[in-house]
C-alpha cells in the first residue's frame, strides 16, 4: 500500500482556478477538494496498474495580501476566505502568511506603473518546501504529489526523490512551467506523468444540494425559509436573494447621500484643524481629533487629491470641512482633508 500525500501551493492554486472556467458553462464552479484527492489517485492508478494508494493527508501553503487599498479588501477577504474553506470544510492542514501591501491595489496593473513595490509571497513556498523534505525524512509517506506550477520546487522536489521518494506534479495547463510539462525535463522532477486539473474538471466540481434556510433579513417578508444552495459557514448569517438586493440598494442609496452631504460641506464649510488620531488600513477608515477636542471619521475617499492613505498618515496635523457635527454617542464625519504643514 502507497502512502500518499498532497501538498498545494495555495497561492499560486488561487491566482489561476478562474482558468479552469474556461472548461465549464457554470460560471459558480467550484473544487469540491474533498473529491480532489481520490480523482487524482484514480489517475495514478491508471499509469501504475495494480498499485493500491492510500491517501493520508492534504497541505496547503498559501499567502494572503492586507493592509490593501480599501477598493481591494473585498479581494483580500475572498482570498482569505478560499483557505478558511479549505480547512474547516475540506479538512486541509492549512498553513497562510499575510503580505504586507503598505496601502497599494493588489493587481500590478491597478498600480503605478513606475511603483517598485514587489510582494513577497515566497513564505509560503518556502513553508511547502520544507515541510515536504521533513516528511521525506520522517518517512510520512511513499508518494508525495505536488499541486504547482512553479520551478522554484524544483530543488526540493529533486531532493525528495534523490532520498528514494516518488513525487507526482498536478497542474493548470498555461499556468505551469515548461519543466514540469515537457517529458524530457519533467523526468527530473517526477515518476507520472503530470497531471492536469483540466482534465478533470467536471469529475473535482463541487456540487451544492438545494436545501431550505431561515432567511435572516430584518425586513424579509413572507416565509422565512426559502431554497438555497448556498451553505454558511458556522456562526455566518443567512440572507436570502431579495433581502440581499435590498441591502445593496440600500447601501448604494446611503453613498449617494453621504456624497451630497459632503458636496454641501465644501460649498457652505469653514476649514476646520486637526490631527489624524486613529487610523483603520484594513477597512479603509479612520478618525480625526479636531483642535477643539472633538472627533471626526473620515472614509479613505474623504482624503484630497494628493494626500496618500498609508500608516504615515496616523498622527499627521490636517485640515478639513465638517461633514456632520458630532453627538454626545456618536463621531462627526470629515471630507477633504489636507495635510497641513
Amino acid at each position: 500500500m502507497a502512502r500518499v500525500m498532497l501538498f498545494v501551493d495555495g497561492t499560486w492554486l488561487y491566482q489561476n482556478m478562474s482558468r479552469l472556467l474556461n472548461y465549464t458553462e457554470d460560471r459558480n464552479y467550484q473544487i469540491d477538494f474533498l473529491k480532489l484527492p481520490h480523482v487524482i489517485l484514480s489517475e495514478l492508478k491508471e499509469q501504475c496498474p495494480g498499485t493500491q494508494f492510500e491517501f493520508i493527508r492534504g497541505y496547503c501553503f498559501g499567502a494572503y495580501p492586507v493592509k490593501v487599498d480599501p477598493q481591494d479588501e473585498s479581494l483580500s477577504l475572498r482570498q482569505r476566505d478560499f483557505y478558511l474553506r479549505l480547512r474547516e470544510e475540506f479538512y486541509f492542514h492549512v498553513e497562510t502568511y499575510p503580505v504586507n501591501f503598505k496601502g497599494r491595489r493588489i493587481r500590478r496593473s491597478d498600480r503605478d506603473p513606475g511603483d517598485p513595490f514587489h510582494p513577497r509571497e515566497s513564505q509560503g513556498a518556502i513553508s511547502l518546501a520544507v515541510s515536504a523534505v521533513h516528511h521525506c525524512y520522517t518517512d510520512a509517506c511513499d508518494i508525495f504529489i505536488f499541486l504547482i506550477g512553479d520551478r522554484d520546487y524544483k530543488p526540493a522536489i529533486r531532493a525528495i526523490r534523490r532520498l528514494g521518494r516518488r513525487t507526482a506534479i498536478v497542474s493548470i495547463q498555461n499556468a505551469c512551467t515548461p519543466e514540469f510539462s515537457t517529458p524530457e525535463d519533467r523526468t527530473q522532477v517526477a515518476d507520472f506523468d503530470t497531471i492536469w486539473m483540466d482534465e478533470m474538471v467536471s469529475s473535482i466540481q463541487l456540487v451544492r444540494q438545494p436545501h431550505m434556510l431561515e432567511c435572516q433579513g430584518p425586513d424579509h417578508t413572507g416565509d422565512r425559509m426559502t431554497w438555497t444552495s448556498y451553505y454558511p459557514r458556522p456562526g455566518q448569517r443567512f440572507f436570502c436573494d431579495d433581502c440581499r438586493s435590498r441591502f445593496e440598494e440600500q447601501r448604494e442609496s446611503q453613498a449617494a447621500s453621504y456624497d451630497d452631504e459632503r458636496d454641501k460641506a465644501v460649498e457652505a464649510g469653514e476649514l476646520t484643524y486637526g490631527h489624524v488620531k486613529t487610523l483603520k488600513l484594513d477597512k479603509g477608515f479612520g478618525f480625526i481629533t479636531s483642535d477643539a477636542g472633538y472627533d471626526y471619521f473620515f472614509h479613505f475617499s474623504d482624503l484630497s487629491q494628493g494626500v496618500e492613505y498609508t500608516d504615515e498618515l496616523l498622527g499627521q496635523a490636517v485640515s478639513f470641512y465638517i461633514v456632520r457635527e458630532p453627538t454626545d454617542d456618536k463621531a462627526g464625519a470629515a471630507t477633504e482633508i489636507r495635510l497641513e504643514a
